[in-house]
């Protein structure tokens, strides 16, 4: 399940890592609190582009 909590962002966290973290719930808020970073994400490659394509044109 995925879901959006608004976060300070440490700067060893980016889009995509995995992570481990205490919900905090209030009446009216909710907040991620002992947040601890489980896997880095995967970079993104680029689709790489077949020589049939390269020669059209």
């Amino acid at each position: 399940m995925t879901m959006s909590y608004a976060i300070a962002i440490p700067e060893s966290l980016g889009p995509g890592d995995k992570i481990s973290a205490d919900l905090v719930v209030s009446s009216s808020k909710a907040r991620l609190e002992k947040i601890v970073l489980l896997e880095k994400a995967k970079p993104n490659r680029a689709p790489a582009t077949s020589r049939a394509d390269a020669s059209l044109g």
